[in-house]
Parts: structure tokens; C-alpha cells; sequence
């Protein structure tokens, strides 16, 4: 049975696929611009454990005021 224009579940997860798609690539071009702002640097790790070495350095940059209060910077537990 149609219904505006789709023809079931197999249509609609087509749909979903094509989206995500899109999101993928419209999030890769982002990341991987350097005037996007993003972490374009980040888009470059080749492991999970580099990402967090990335992720952590950045971290480490933009709240290192913290340091200097004397502020406990309690995700560095995990």
C-alpha cells in the first residue's frame, strides 16, 4: 500500500540510510575544515586511543585556568 509516495519499511530505511548519509558527509567537510572552527585535528587520529590523546590535549589547553585555582578536574579520574 502507498502512502505518500512510500511503499513500506524498506522504503523508509532507505530514506533513514540516505540521511545519515548526508549527515556523515556534512559532519567529515566540517571536521575536516580548519576555518569550520571544529577540531579538524581531530579527524585525523588513527586510533581511539589517539582521539583521546587529541580530545585530552585540547582539554588540557582550555582549562588549564583550572589548575591555577586549584580546581580538581575530576573526568581525568576515568
Amino acid at each position: 500500500m502507498e502512502n505518500g509516495g512510500l511503499t513500506g519499511a524498506g522504503d523508509f530505511a532507505q530514506m533513514q540510510a540516505a540521511m545519515y548519509q548526508r549527515l556523515q558527509h556534512n559532519t567529515e567537510v566540517r571536521f575536516r575544515s580548519p576555518e569550520s572552527g571544529a577540531h579538524h585535528d581531530w579527524v585525523t587520529a588513527m586510533s581511539f586511543n589517539e582521539l583521546v590523546a587529541k580530545v585530552d590535549s585540547w582539554r588540557d589547553g582550555v582549562f588549564s585556568w583550572m589548575d591555577g585555582m586549584g580546581i580538581y578536574w575530576v573526568y581525568k579520574d576515568f
